[in-house]
């Protein structure tokens, strides 16, 4: 059995791959051989404008050309370059995380130093490997005892978490926490 593809077939289907970006109505063509309507028409000019496809000459596509292994093979290729890279890096990777027990300590995790609860503040601090700062930093802290709250802070360059209950008194309890370091302002 054998399988023809067409270009505007597998451009077609890399936008398919895509679909959960936003849509886009393209306004000017780049290639005089790919008309207005067509199924096909927004699929060729998303490819060509994220530099999956370069045309057969930078003016013509060839719609109804079948793709050949070495085309297929580099559309694959420009589009995970152009496409699934990026997005993979611009995909926030935790800097410190773990579960902390009551008692303070550390029940798996990395990116920690050190876990202590300072009974007179009421707050649990944790060194962490990078030097913390409130502003530089997104942390997600989830108590583990049911009706609790959580707030974070930083001193000294330490993470500084408060559990508070229903009357928000400051106690002791579990916590699971993540930290992102934020992006650099524009």
């Amino acid at each position: 059995m054998t399988f023809t593809l067409t270009k505007t077939k597998l451009a077609a289907v890399i936008v398919a791959i895509v679909a959960l970006l936003p849509a886009t109505a393209y306004a000017t063509h780049n290639f005089s051989d790919v008309p207005d309507g067509l199924w096909f028409t927004d699929s060729v000019e998303w490819a060509k404008t994220n530099g999956i496809t370069t045309g057969v000459t930078p003016t013509e596509f060839k719609p109804t050309n079948t793709v050949t292994r070495a085309e297929s093979v580099t559309f694959a290729h420009r589009y995970d370059t152009n496409v699934v890279q990026p997005a993979l890096a611009a995909i926030p990777v935790p800097t410190a995380y773990g579960m902390v027990n009551a008692d303070a300590t550390l029940r798996g995790g990395a990116g920690v130093n050190s876990v202590e609860w300072e009974l007179g503040q009421g707050r649990y601090v944790l060194n962490l490997a990078d030097s913390y700062l409130i502003w530089n930093y997104t942390t997600l802290i989830t108590p583990i005892c049911d009706g609790h709250a959580a707030s974070s802070s930083s001193l000294g360059g330490n993470l500084l978490v408060e559990i508070t209950d229903t009357a928000d008194a400051k106690v002791p309890c579990g916590f699971s926490f993540m930290t992102y370091k934020n992006p650099p302002a524009p």
